[in-house]
């Protein structure tokens, strides 16, 4: 079943893409951290939280696609893309995988770019 993101914290007087930057002048992007350390000990998907939150904009309606940063694939984890509509609101989540656990990555790790 999927989780209700449409109800959550009330928004602050900004959405998470208005107060980002990309990281460099060359991103096509925001890149998205992990909120959390992450333990892959098995072949399971993984719902893990982002730093990233919902509301994306309060200056206009944005969708992005959430796609993994080339770091995972170096790693052997992936991430199942999906899309992240301007209704969304509370904490964005990314779904992991490996196929070579265990795999440990560190909160704060830069993942994922949100991709609009």
């Amino acid at each position: 079943a999927r989780d209700e993101t449409s109800t959550g914290p009330q928004p602050s007087s900004t959405g998470y893409l208005d107060r980002q930057q990309p990281a460099t002048r060359g991103s096509l992007r925001v890149d998205v951290a992990t909120a959390v350390d992450i333990h892959l000990q098995d072949t399971t998907v993984q719902k893990i939280r982002l730093v990233a939150e919902g509301p994306l904009s309060l200056k206009k309606p944005v969708h992005v696609i959430l796609m993994e940063r080339s770091f995972l694939g170096q790693l052997g984890v992936f991430l199942v893309p999906g899309v992240i509509d301007s209704d969304c609101q509370g904490p964005i989540y990314a779904l992991l995988y490996t196929l070579t656990p265990p795999v440990f990555i560190s909160a704060g790790t830069r993942i994922a770019q949100f991709i609009p």
